[in-house]
């Protein structure tokens, strides 16, 4: 046996030292690589290798932070785009005790007709009250989520081949129980992901997005995830004017794909003061540096079979700027990773929520992130608590502190018991005296 196994190294080494300059030189990338990719970038150091030990220096490292995430894995956001806003409904709703509001969120610099539609829900007899709000990224259609046929329809808007056929009105209200979250005292601000870009690689003329090249190299303009999340910090423009909401307490959540965005944008704009991503996978709070047992940077950006099975009629590179293909490529040379994203949230409130039999969105990995990003939040002096984790119970102002993860024994779901956890933990923060504010005392919109 001894001798078998020597000669198969004999073997080896004789291979390795026949092989041609360039294949010596592939096998050591390839070496390299997978050495890089068992680690991950300090989160308190500078990109010239410098320790972070305050805020003042994180503050200065928020740039950077923001700066690879466009550069490298997103695209970049459009600069200077200005918009306007119209009112064009507003009426009480039959289905559930609500008021709904539309509002037309237009563009005049594209001279086009495409606009974001925003459907708002605020409890019935608001008065002169200011609410809390949960602002999210919806699936199918903001007539999805209730019944009522006054809620407008976007007609003509490409949507998921899969995951929006049949999609009638109401019929994913479970994932947005409206009438849960005015119940809990909270405004819900929703609109059609479609509205900004629709959710397939193959359609290149649809939506806001594909007006706009947003840098010089077209490789570097914006993705799918990159323009939902833009959409989002449009809409954060009108709840900052909008006569009931309290612009301080503006949560924002989205589910799987929709996760990625609500991250990207509160990570973008400080304005957004909690972000709850929920199973968001790579591209939200799962590492992008190594993925098993789960989808990784590499499949998403160039495509894979296993996609097929999961009713995907097309990859998800679409999700990223095609640059990022080329750090799929060398994952392990990425100079961020998901706890710098997380990072970017502190000090407002985060959380994020995973199933336990979600293995593709990574929960565990998911879990690490969101260790090594709490340590941003000690830097700035906020609560952390000492497991950062909380299964299946209820989520208090005593347990949950500035940031944790939650888990629950399920799959890849959204549904009114992750709702509920969503609700408890905004309760913890903004209905309590001492409710935390956004790190900027003049919230600037993202540039």
């Amino acid at each position: 046996m001894r001798s078998i196994v020597a000669t198969i190294c004999i073997f080896t080494t004789l291979s390795a030292l026949a092989m041609r300059p360039e294949a010596r030189r592939r096998l050591e990338r390839m070496r390299e690589n997978a050495r890089a990719r068992s680690f991950w970038p300090k989160i308190l150091e500078n990109d010239a290798g410098e320790e972070i030990a305050t805020t003042a220096q994180w503050e200065a490292r928020r740039n950077e932070i923001k700066n690879h995430l466009q550069d490298k894995i997103f695209g970049y956001f459009p600069k200077d785009l200005a918009v306007e806003f119209k009112s064009v409904l507003e009426t009480n709703l039959s289905s559930i005790e609500a008021t709904y509001r539309h509002v037309e969120i237009s563009f005049p610099s594209l001279n086009t007709d495409r606009k974001i539609h925003l459907g708002l829900f605020y409890p019935k007899n608001i008065g002169d009250r200011k609410l809390p709000v949960f602002l999210s990224v919806n699936k199918c259609g903001n007539h999805t989520i209730v019944k009522d046929e006054i809620i407008p329809q976007n007609k003509g808007l490409p949507h998921h081949a899969v995951y929006c056929e049949g999609k009638t009105r109401g019929s994913l209200q479970d994932s947005y129980p409206v009438d849960q979250i005015l119940e809990a005292g909270y405004i819900f601000a929703t609109f059609d992901k479609s509205d900004m870009d629709a959710d397939n690689a193959s359609l290149l003329d649809d939506g806001i997005k594909s007006l706009i090249q947003t840098h010089s190299d077209p490789n570097r303009s914006w993705g799918t995830i990159a323009a939902w999340a833009f959409g989002l910090t449009k809409a954060v423009d009108w709840l900052h004017q909008d006569s009931h909401v309290d612009t301080n307490k503006i949560a924002v959540t989205g589910h799987s794909r929709r996760g990625k965005a609500a991250l990207l944008a509160a990570a973008m704009d400080e304005r957004i003061d909690m972000a709850i991503p929920h199973q968001s996978g790579l591209g939200g709070t799962a590492r992008y540096r190594r993925a098993y047992l789960r989808e990784s940077a590499k499949m998403m950006t160039h495509g894979h079979f296993v996609y097929q099975w999961m009713n995907e009629p097309h990859s998800l590179q679409h999700f990223f700027s095609k640059e990022f293909a080329n750090w799929s490529e060398r994952i392990g040379r990425l100079p961020i990773d998901a706890h710098h994203v997380i990072g970017l949230i502190a000090p407002r409130p985060f959380m994020d929520v995973q199933g336990t039999h979600d293995f593709w969105a990574g929960p565990r990995s998911s879990r690490r992130m969101v260790e090594l990003a709490s340590k941003v939040y000690r830097l700035y002096g906020v609560e952390v608590g000492s497991d950062l984790q909380i299964n299946d119970g209820d989520i208090t102002s005593e347990n949950s502190g500035q940031i944790i993860q939650f888990t629950s024994r399920t799959g890849h779901v959204a549904n009114r018991f992750y709702w509920s956890k969503f609700i408890q933990f905004a309760d913890s923060h903004f209905k309590t005296t001492n409710a935390p504010s956004s790190p900027l005392e003049s919230p600037q919109s993202p540039q």
